[in-house]
């Protein structure tokens, strides 16, 4: 990963759109560490196979906002690679009394 930081954010591998225009989510996630994160990172191999070339990051050093960003970004955006599974938490979260994020690095 070239030009990777220390920051703290919700970061996604994705391809470029149809044509070049904007960006097809593949994958979504948050960290307190992109560096170390990225370092070793076990999805970016199928992430490149499903046409990953870049990762986008959206910087935010406090846990309880990238939380709410991950959520957000996840119910919006449905990526391929975060699976079914994310999504029937997230309805269910939505559902409950309250919201309910849970940490998944």
């Amino acid at each position: 990963m070239r030009r990777c930081r220390r920051s703290r954010g919700v970061y996604c591998f994705a391809r470029p759109g149809l044509g070049g225009r904007g960006w097809v989510p593949l994958f979504l996630s948050r960290t307190g560490n992109l560096m170390k994160r990225m370092a070793s990172h076990e999805q970016w191999e199928e992430a490149q196979l499903l046409g990953a070339t870049h990762v986008l990051v959206c910087d935010h050093d406090e846990r309880d906002a990238r939380e709410y960003v991950e959520a957000d970004l996840l119910r919006a955006l449905k990526p391929i690679m975060n699976g079914p599974l994310v999504e029937a938490e997230l309805q269910e979260a939505a559902d409950g009394a309250g919201v309910r994020l849970v940490w998944a690095a």
